[in-house]
């Protein structure tokens, strides 16, 4: 744990560090030298016992550990930590300071897991308004905390937000909060989240109703505010969504003593690590009051440095095996540039909230970083009037992105220009000097292939930032937002089949939808509700293959606006509800005068794909007249070359796709002309691919070697010697990631070869790869599981040479994609710095059964009661929570979750799972249960609250549409008058009491 770390010798690879700390204050420079352990303001401290006092220069030596505990600070010049320094949890401190630098091996802790500083205390740390020296300072990284060591700091654990029982509107005082107010006080700072699109000012920067009050009483779950809303935060006619309040206040505060002067920032360089468990380094429950100072309204220079944010993890570590760092539960206000920031870092970024940022709000900054953003909110990124000034991440992002493999789920953006970013920014010296589009190859490499659960490229040499698709994106929502979900750029992977996937997302309150731009093919949207007064969908001319499967588009001026040929794209089983144009299909030969050239274009793009120039218009389709596949197939073209080897060294990949909504062609890519008919635009199908050399304009260069490398060889029973080569299709009524196995024979070879690479076994990671291990559960050695002898892992994808054979997928999939650390079936532990409640060893006993009613059964696995995050083995568990907004993961086997009160999330996994419901289910708040499946044995069981006889049900329960969620309600009356809510039911839509009772999916207790 933190508490167990001291201050270490400073290893030889960070010598570098040492010259940073040096730059700022070298320890020879400083007027105050700590000789001995022991609190701060104690002179025996201290070399010739003078206290530091205002302007000092203070060194903490790596041999010595130093407890703060100042009430009323002086104001201190710099602070070099090499030693150890922790803060009183005695009394209430303040440090009034220019900057803090600490050196490698070095700890700053304010609390630990274990011991966190209690609610009542209060740290503040106050950064001060004096001027920036560039002579002295010309990086400009003082004023603020630079930290080369370790930081711990855990404040007192309090909820970001909470959802308000009813809407808010112009004129109140008070609101109502469904969850644990346990730590709200008197005097927080609370933001009553605005819940309709305002619009720009004349300067392009987003106005909109976050309302921002200072509470004066509570009174169980009603807050009371010192001054009445402005505006009303009400909700869509026809929707149930919920609105949120969220806390910007905490016991452990960095804040700028002038926001319009020098502004402090907030600086993470350390990637070691102590071992498992052991986070890199640990922020949670902390305030960044008016940090960072990078401003991205204006030019980046000497004197606006990038890199001067509020809470910014810099370069800690990327790739196989690197430490985690866990940022949660902070509350990041007021920012002229990004938020929260993880760069070239693996990182927890979950439960925070971030409000009032210019740029972006939680940024991914190179695109390599990996890690999960969970259960945050960020509301009022309100951007400004030139968006691509700076590149990417200025455009007013709630979630800016430039990795696409951060796991993100139930997440909120609100009142930002856009809710989520994923724009591919290109900076390689190889393309420096280059015209036209950037170069492939290995020089842009960023992951190695076990680190991404899906590998969209098996036949690259390299994977690079804007390949892998997007991953485990569930549950998020984006509110009064200009735009809720955009991309451009995902060149390198245009030659794939592997789909991003969007499940679960929910969009309302704001003006337009999903803007699909150039370069950005192969998206799936399924399970969703996206409303709004604008365009609902936007794709460009360049950009192929767009699904969208169970989704409701609401209220828009034009549901579905298209520049291109709309290829391989469709609507399954989309609704438009008060859509005033469902399709605007723009002319795509609009500069085209000749009549001949016009007739020539339909002609082609007729016979060759089957498109219609004239009116390019997506497929529509019916669900119930498809039959579900159980696997993806590919077959190959007759003239296609699977073979290579001695003096062959050359592969044409070409074939036809089958799944369940039909044929499609092995990686296809086919986009509309200019509007002048221009033939510029490229299209093509399958792969082309000659070993050891490059190709026209690119630098791919993928030699033999390095492909035997990457998959492998195999020798099948009747002595065949292959490469199985995993590619992973995306079946687009499921959005199931399928893995076709496409084997490419070896021809030639001498033994020796082929023994070098051989596999152990044929590659078989199943549908979804649900053995892939994001490593969440060990934050000190992250290793994602990556077993060569298996191929099990997410890289490696491509076809099925042999029919699309999926050796030992084993069980069907939950429709819902399961991440680690939500909803993984398998997942590893959440980083919870706390420990988790330990199974109790002996099961309750059996309940006595009551007359007309089924008896509780008891788990073959574990059960595991209490608070906070819950999780089950592989065997059938019992899970039940406390009062509290908890969180309970079934995980595999047939498991029961019993939420009890508060705002709880149930996640039951694989297996025939049991969601109860009981009295203390009935307190008004919802509960959220992920991953219901009739067709999995799923039951939802009423304990207590209902007659056992089933043929009166529908007077005590019911199932109403909500969008793409059923929302389950219950009568307590018994009458079928008086239904309150008590649970969401994610893609529960279709569900009805009937047809639960039928399907056997309704247990009473």
């Amino acid at each position: 744990m933190l508490s167990a770390h001291k201050a270490k010798d400073i290893p030889p690879v960070n010598a570098h560090h040492t010259d940073a700390a040096d730059s700022l204050l070298k320890a020879a420079k400083a007027t105050h030298v700590a000789v001995r352990d022991g609190n701060w303001s104690d002179p025996d401290t201290w070399q010739g016992g003078r206290v530091p006092d205002a302007g000092s220069l203070i060194h903490i030596p790596s041999d010595v550990s130093i407890t703060y505990d100042v009430k009323t600070s002086p104001a201190f010049g710099t602070l070099r930590l090499d030693g150890t320094l922790s803060w009183t949890h005695a009394h209430d401190t303040e440090m009034l300071i220019e900057t803090v630098v600490t050196s490698a091996g070095s700890l700053l802790e304010i609390g630990t897991a274990d011991d966190p500083l209690p609610a009542h205390i209060t740290a503040d740390v106050v950064f001060r308004d004096t001027p920036l020296n560039m002579k002295a300072d010309p990086a400009l990284l003082s004023h603020g905390l630079v930290a080369h060591g370790k930081v711990s700091i855990e404040g007192a654990e309090k909820e970001s937000f909470l959802t308000l029982e009813d809407a808010a509107r112009a004129g109140d005082t008070k609101i109502t909060a469904e969850g644990d107010l346990g730590n709200w006080t008197v005097g927080d700072t609370i933001l009553i989240v605005g819940t309709e699109y305002v619009g720009e000012d004349r300067n392009g920067v987003l106005q909109t109703q976050d309302e921002e009050r200072t509470i004066v009483a509570i009174d169980g779950d009603t807050i009371t505010f010192d001054r009445p809303l402005d505006h009303d935060h009400t909700t869509p006619s026809g929707m149930k969504v919920d609105t949120y309040v969220g806390n910007l206040s905490r016991n452990v505060t960095f804040s700028s003593e002038n926001p319009e002067g020098t502004r402090g920032h907030f600086m993470m360089h350390n990637g070691e690590s102590d071992g498992a468990g052991d986070p890199a380094n640990s922020v949670r429950y902390a305030a960044f009051d008016e940090m960072g100072r990078t401003d991205k309204s204006q030019d980046i220079s000497a004197s606006n440095p990038e890199g001067r944010y509020p809470l910014h993890l810099h370069m800690t570590g990327e790739g196989v095996g690197v430490s985690t760092s866990v940022l949660e539960g902070n509350a990041v206000t007021g920012g002229p540039g990004w938020g929260i920031v993880q760069h070239s870092s693996r990182a927890l970024i979950n439960d925070n909230i971030v409000f009032d940022i210019t740029g972006g709000g939680i940024v991914s900054e190179t695109g390599n970083e990996t890690g999960a953003w969970m259960r945050n909110l960020v509301s009022s990124v309100t951007g400004y009037d030139e968006p691509n000034k700076n590149g990417d991440g200025n455009q007013g992002a709630a979630y800016e992105n430039q990795s696409r493999v951060i796991v993100q789920q139930d997440n909120i953006a609100a009142n930002s220009k856009l809710g989520w970013n994923f724009s591919g920014q290109e900076d390689f010296a190889e393309d420096q000097n280059r015209n036209g589009a950037p170069r492939d190859g290995a020089h842009r490499k960023m992951f190695e292939r076990e680190q991404v659960k899906f590998d969209p490229s098996p036949f690259d040499v390299a994977l690079d930032h804007e390949e892998p698709p997007i991953v485990d994106f569930t549950g998020n929502t984006v509110i009064g937002s200009e735009e809720a979900f955009r991309v451009y750029h995902r060149q390198f992977s245009d030659d794939t089949d592997t789909m991003s996937v969007i499940r679960d997302f929910t969009v309302w309150g704001g003006q337009n939808g999903v803007n699909l731009k150039n370069y950005s093919s192969n998206y799936e949207f399924i399970d969703s509700t996206i409303q709004g007064s604008g365009e609902g969908f936007r794709v460009e001319r360049k950009t192929s293959a767009v699904v969208f499967n169970d989704v409701e588009f609401r209220d828009f001026g034009t549901g579905w606006h298209s520049y291109g040929v709309n290829h391989e794209s469709f609507l399954v089983d989309v609704d438009f509800v008060n859509v005033r144009n469902e399709f605007k299909i723009e002319d795509l030969m609009v500069n085209i005068k000749s009549g001949a050239q016009k007739q020539k274009l339909v002609d082609y793009y007729r016979e060759k794909y089957g498109i219609d120039y004239n009116n390019p218009k997506p497929g529509v389709i019916d669900s119930s007249k498809l039959k579900k596949v159980d696997k993806v197939t590919f077959v190959a073209d007759r003239d296609a070359d699977l073979k290579v080897g001695a003096g062959d060294s050359r592969l044409e990949i070409k074939g036809k796709i089958y799944d369940s909504l039909g044929e499609r062609t092995f990686n296809e890519y086919v986009v509309a002309k200019t509007p002048a008919g221009n033939t510029g635009s490229k299209e093509f199908d399958g792969i082309d691919l000659r070993f050891g050399s490059k190709a026209a304009g690119l630098q791919i260069d993928y030699t033999f070697d390095e492909f035997l490398a990457v998959h492998g060889t195999f020798q099948k029973a009747d002595g065949t010697w292959v490469s199985p080569v995993v590619n992973w299709i995306t079946d687009r009524l499921t959005a199931e990631q399928h893995p076709v196995i496409i084997e490419i024979e070896l021809v030639g070879l001498d033994r020796q070869k082929l023994q070098e690479y051989r596999l152990d076994s044929y590659p078989n990671p199943g549908i979804d790869n649900k053995g892939f291990d994001y490593g969440f559960g060990d934050l000190g050695a992250d290793k994602p599981g990556h077993d060569k002898g298996d191929h099990d892992d997410g890289g490696h994808n491509s076809g099925g040479h042999d029919g699309g054979k999926d050796e030992g997928e084993g069980q069907m999939p939950d429709p819902k994609p399961q991440p680690v650390p939500e909803p993984e079936p398998k997942p590893e532990p959440k980083p919870e710095p706390k420990p988790q409640p330990e199974p109790i060893p002996e099961p309750e006993p059996e309940p006595a059964p009551t007359p007309g009613k089924t008896p509780m059964p008891m788990p073959d696995g574990d059960v595991v009661r209490g608070n906070g995050t819950l999780r089950g083995s592989d065997n059938g568990d019992l899970l039940e929570g406390g009062s509290r907004k908890d969180v309970l993961y079934g995980n595999d086997g047939d498991d029961t979750l019993i939420g009890n009160a508060g705002a709880n999330k149930l996640y039951g996994g694989e297996g025939a799972d049991r969601f109860v419901f009981n009295d203390a289910s009935l307190d008004g708040i919802r509960d959220d249960v992920k991953d219901f499946d009739v067709s999995e044995g799923d039951m939802l069981v009423f304990q207590g609250i209902v007659p056992g006889a089933h043929g009166d049900l529908n007077d005590w329960l019911r199932i109403e549409k909500s969008g793409t969620l059923g929302i389950l309600q219950y009568d307590e009356t018994g009458t079928g008058k008086s239904f309150e809510d008590i649970a969401v039911i994610r893609d529960g839509r279709g569900l009805t009491i009937e047809s639960l009772i039928g399907s056997d999916s309704i247990d009473i207790l």
